[in-house]
């Protein structure tokens, strides 16, 4: 998989990357995105 864009998040790096690797609540911001099952 590979993103090819960039923006500003007007946040610390550490805060940012909390919400980047939450996959249920970032799925829905990515268009086409769909949880179907959380494994644990």
């Amino acid at each position: 998989m590979e993103f090819d864009n960039s923006f500003e998040v007007p946040l610390p790096p550490g805060e940012a990357w909390k919400v980047l690797l939450d996959i249920e609540r970032i799925a829905p911001c990515m268009p086409g995105a769909e949880l179907s099952e959380v494994l644990s």
